[in-house]
């Protein structure tokens, strides 16, 4: 084994208590960044990711200052109250729509909606009292609270379809827009009409200027930007950019920033004043310098430049031009060279499986494999944080790289299978001696799941495709496939369970498969989804989680419990309003009864044994976990490792591994110091007062001794 690192944890610490401080670890996304937004009142900068992770930045010191894991995935929207720490998000993925509100520092949801329909445009009033919609459909215009969610029966009587909406400070009027070419202002109480103006027709990405009395809108059609004025719809002055991505306005100083891009994939930002409802070409250097040289003598743009990836977005605000890349690199326009510098990046080295085997416990990143060995690991009953005192850790490569998943079999060997349609496969790797073993690559597409059981690789393909191979050879010893065919389980060692997406108003979606006849017999289930199996090796039950139609017409999630040996002897155990197709199940079979653990809405804990139910709120997006030893072991969706204490119902510990080979690991305790394994990790912590909440100094134990390659 390479061993590149050998590390010494205590991770619980009994003297030099720090005061109560609130520690996040300064990273940025490792997911696509589809929102960059100012917001005025706190100074921040908001960036949002498609998994639904949020990020603020404080602007006074660049630090990440707080972070939302809402666990929102999909197509991301986002808007922010104008005078409180509040945001709006609007997701869209297939089949599922909603609208979500948060509080950032308190981490609260305050409500989220799922809608019939996918919304065309939704922001705050001007004061945040309302959060409204503009969607097609009768109304067209919906007004929510923006505290409660509550629905106003107000803008009800409106006909016609609006494709924008502004509020203004006073939160008496509406002003909408119709792709027909209107704008017209309405009463929001009475929906009476107040004015309306004939102006241009198809507008797109309509902004209204905060500078010059508020009286302008920006919009776009096509490759031209227009500045409108939106009381008589009168022109007032035009641009036209051509190959133009996006654009951004500096609300404060009324400057717009807009980017364009070459044929051959290079970024070009142009930066305009719109004093005076005019259009006036402002030089990078001014705008970014603050600077009131003439334009004379000077480039007005930025010249071409590259980013890592495809451009994402764009936010310009008090002299500060940033950018977003779908490899979640935030960007920022260097002042001198007007070419971008990453401004955050991911920092993390994104944990995606873990495994454990006896006094070991593996780790497994895209690039990296980890090993780390402790009797924490092994001890059974009540578990003790003192025992981690003894713990080493190595590294090495991840022997198949990229997005990749852990199982363990005989003699501390690994099986490591990739989930990406690339031919990999999966390798077994003999950890101890870093070598790769065997493999198997004989798959025609991605790999949804794989279980191994008696010498064997039950493997589920992304096409329905299932197949048992042995361990060793590889080869193919028996196989099925079955139309809609979503999750795939040992039931025993002759029988496979499988389960089906079928219609809503279908039924029977589990069937049992017979490895010696290839038998398929269905049995009887009113759900139409099966979506998860567990299958614990001891103990005489199996657990499915899927999806039913009610009879109102509401879908509801529901885990059953069946019998090992008569499958259709089911129990429901668990039910909850909604399409919770991600839960996640684990569980203790130690005794007799066992007990069922697992995330519903990816930030919720639910403990059921027997006709016991317990449920722990969470603060971040649960990714996976794992029961074992008296711990639960929580993958989140931010790359980091959480472990739980089920019984008490608290956090033990947070940890993060750095994509340096560094670690963190944060305490639950109050006061707590965090625990690193180099000085140089200590600038990954930013510090928050619990009772001011100003940024403090970070106090930290370094836990480290370097060993020699060997």
């Amino acid at each position: 084994m390479k061993k590149l690192k050998i590390t010494i944890l205590l991770f619980m610490l009994s003297a030099s208590l720090l005061p109560a401080q609130r520690m996040i670890i300064d990273s940025g996304h490792n997911k696509s960044v589809t929102a960059l937004h100012y917001h005025n009142q706190s100074n921040s900068l908001i960036s949002a990711d498609d998994s639904g992770l949020v990020n603020i930045w404080d602007l006074e010191s660049d630090k990440l200052e707080y972070q939302l894991d809402t666990g929102l995935y999909g197509s991301i929207e986002l808007k922010l109250h104008p005078e409180k720490t509040e945001l709006a998000i609007l997701v869209n993925r297939p089949g599922y729509s909603a609208l979500s509100v948060w509080n950032w520092k308190t981490g609260k949801n305050l409500f989220t909606k799922t809608l019939s329909t996918r919304p065309i445009q939704f922001d705050y009033s001007g004061k945040g009292k309302f959060l409204f919609l503009a969607r097609v459909g009768n109304p067209s215009i919906v007004l929510y609270d923006s505290q409660s969610g509550r629905e106003y029966s107000y803008l009800k009587r409106l006909s016609g379809l609006f494709s924008y909406g502004y509020i203004g400070s006073t939160e008496s009027t509406i002003m909408t827009y119709s792709n027909s070419g209107y704008f017209r202002y309405f009463d929001i109480r009475t929906s009476s009409l107040k004015n309306e103006a004939p102006t241009m027709e198809d507008l797109s990405d309509i902004q209204v200027l905060q500078t010059e009395g508020k009286r302008y809108i920006l919009a776009r059609k096509e490759n031209s930007i227009f500045m409108i004025d939106r009381l008589s719809g009168d022109v007032k002055d035009a641009m036209t950019v051509e190959n133009m991505l996006s654009f951004s306005i500096d609300q404060n100083r009324g400057v717009l920033s807009v980017v364009k891009q070459s044929e051959s994939g290079r970024l070009r930002i142009s930066h305009s004043s719109t004093k005076g409802a005019f259009f006036s070409p402002i030089a990078s250097e001014n705008y970014l310098n603050n600077a009131n040289r003439t334009l004379e003598d000077m480039t007005a743009d930025t010249g071409f430049f590259r980013i890592t990836d495809r451009f994402r977005a764009i936010e310009t605000i008090n002299n500060r031009v940033f950018l977003s890349d779908a490899s979640g690199n935030i960007w920022e326009l260097d002042k001198t060279t007007f070419s971008p510098i990453v401004y955050k990046k991911n920092e993390l080295a994104h944990i995606q499986d873990i495994e454990f085997n006896g006094d070991t416990l593996y780790i497994l990143s895209e690039n990296d494999l980890y090993t780390l060995e402790s009797k924490f690991f092994g001890a059974s009953g009540t578990y003790s944080t003192n025992r981690l005192n003894d713990l080493s850790m190595a590294s090495m490569k991840n022997p198949i790289m990229g997005n990749s998943k852990l199982e363990s079999y005989e003699d501390g060997k690994l099986l490591i299978w990739s989930s990406e349609n690339n031919g990999k496969g999966y390798v077994l790797y003999d950890p101890e001696n870093n070598e790769i073993i065997g493999e198997n690559n004989s798959y025609s597409a991605a790999l949804d799941q794989v279980k191994v059981r008696n010498s064997q690789v039950l493997a589920l393909e992304s096409t329905g495709e299932a197949t048992l191979s042995n361990l060793q050879t590889g080869i193919r010893e028996f196989g099925f496939s079955a139309l809609g065919m979503v999750s795939l389980n040992f039931l025993d060692d002759s029988t496979l369970l499988a389960g089906k997406s079928l219609m809503k108003t279908s039924k029977n979606p589990l069937l049992t498969v017979q490895l010696d006849t290839g038998e398929i017999t269905p049995f009887d289930d009113n759900r139409f989804l099966i979506y998860n199996i567990l299958s614990p090796e001891r103990g005489n039950s199996i657990y499915t989680a899927g999806l039913k139609l009610k009879e109102d017409g509401t879908i509801s999630t529901e885990i059953r419990s069946h019998q090992k040996e008569n499958p259709s002897e089911v129990t429901t155990i668990y039910s909850k309003k909604g399409e919770w197709i991600n839960s996640i199940l684990t569980v203790d079979s130690s005794s007799y009864t066992p007990t069922l653990y697992g995330s519903i809405t990816g930030r919720d804990i639910i403990k059921i044994r027997g006709t016991q139910r317990r449920t722990w709120s969470y603060d971040r997006n649960i990714e996976n976990m794992f029961y074992h030893q008296s711990v639960l072991y929580i993958i989140n969706s931010d790359g980091s490792l959480t472990l739980f204490d089920p019984q008490k119902g608290i956090k033990i510990l947070d940890y993060y591994l750095l994509s340096d080979e560094n670690w963190i690991s944060i305490n639950a305790a109050t006061g707590s110091k965090p625990v690193i394994s180099d000085r140089a990790a200590a600038s990954k912590i930013n510090s928050f007062s619990t009772t001011t909440g100003r940024s403090v100094g970070s106090s930290f134990s370094i836990k480290t001794l370097a060993a020699p390659e060997s």
